[in-house]
C-alpha cells in the first residue's frame, strides 16, 4: 500500500511531544498494561474554499491512582488545523489528530485518557452546474496489551465527517463514520466497516482494515484514502464538519 508521506510526517510531528514526554520504566518482576487509541484525518485538493473556518481540540487525563508497588502514565494529545490557500482552493488543507494512551505497571493502579479534535468549514459557495469535491486520507489505530487476566486495558476511537447544505443541517448531503473498540476482559472488540454515503468513494490500493482480537495483545487498524464529490444543479452554500475522539484506560487490582 502506498503511504502519503505528508500525512506520515505530520503524524510524527504530532506524536513527538507525547513520546518524549512519557518516560515509562517497568518495575522489575511486575506485569504491565498498555492501551492506546489514535485517530488522524486530512482533507486536501478542495474544489472550493470556505468563507470561514473553525477548529477545536481537547485533551484530558483522569487523576491516576497508583501505589509504591505500581506506576501508571496517562497521556492525551490533540491538534486541529484548517489552512486556506486563497489563490487556489486545491492548495487548501485541513488536518486533525487525537491520541490517548495509558501505560500501567505493577498492581493497584488505574488511569484513563481522553482526547478529541474538531474542525469545520462554513459557506463553501458552489455555483449552479458545479461539482464540489475534496480528497481525504486518515487512520484509526487501537492497541491493548495485558500480561495477566487480572489486568484490564481498553480503547475506543471514532472518526466522522459530514457535509451539509447550509439551509438544512438535519440531513447531511455526504457523510463518513468509522468506529472501533477494544476491551481485554470480554469479547466486545470491534472495528466496524465504514458507514458512508454513496458520493464518497475509497481508493482500494490505499485502503485497508485489519483486526487482531483475542489473547493478551489486541489491535484494530484502519487506513483509508478516498474522495467526496457532489454535483449541484443550483447554487448552494455548504458546511463541512469533522470530529475525532479517542479514549484509553488501564487498571489492575491490588495483588
Amino acid at each position: 500500500m502506498k503511504v502519503n508521506q505528508k500525512l506520515v510526517q505530520r503524524l510524527l510531528l504530532c506524536l513527538t511531544p507525547l513520546v518524549t514526554g512519557s518516560v515509562f520504566v517497568a518495575l522489575p518482576g511486575l506485569a504491565a498494561t498498555l492501551a492506546t487509541s489514535q485517530a488522524t484525518l486530512e482533507f486536501s485538493n478542495f474544489s472550493h474554499n470556505p468563507l470561514t473556518i473553525e477548529t477545536a481540540k481537547t485533551s484530558n487525563t483522569s487523576p491516576s491512582t497508583n501505589t509504591n508497588n505500581s506506576q501508571v502514565v496517562t497521556q492525551s494529545q490533540s491538534d486541529a488545523n484548517f489552512t486556506i490557500d486563497s489563490s487556489r482552493p486545491s492548495g487548501t488543507t485541513a488536518f486533525s489528530q487525537s491520541l490517548s494512551t495509558v501505560q500501567g505497571n505493577g498492581s493497584d493502579y488505574s488511569g484513563t485518557a481522553q482526547s478529541s479534535a474538531r474542525l469545520a468549514g462554513y459557506n463553501f459557495s458552489v455555483g449552479a452546474g458545479e461539482t464540489f469535491s475534496l480528497d481525504f486520507q486518515g487512520l484509526l489505530k487501537l492497541n491493548t496489551s495485558v500480561d495477566s487476566d487480572s489486568e484490564v486495558a481498553n480503547a475506543f476511537g471514532s472518526i466522522a465527517f459530514q457535509l451539509f447544505d447550509a439551509n438544512d443541517l438535519n440531513n447531511p448531503l455526504a457523510f463518513l463514520t468509522l468506529t472501533s473498540g477494544l476491551d481485554s476482559v470480554n469479547s466486545s472488540d470491534f472495528l466496524l466497516d465504514p458507514f458512508n454515503s454513496s458520493n464518497i468513494t475509497f481508493l482500494p490500493s490505499q485502503t485497508s482494515f485489519t483486526r487482531s482480537f483475542g489473547g493478551n495483545q489486541e489491535s484494530a487498524n484502519a487506513n483509508f484514502t478516498g474522495q467526496l464529490s457532489i454535483f449541484f444543479n443550483n447554487t448552494t452554500q455548504l458546511i463541512l464538519r469533522e470530529f475525532s475522539s479517542n479514549s484509553a484506560g488501564a487498571s489492575c487490582p491490588n495483588r
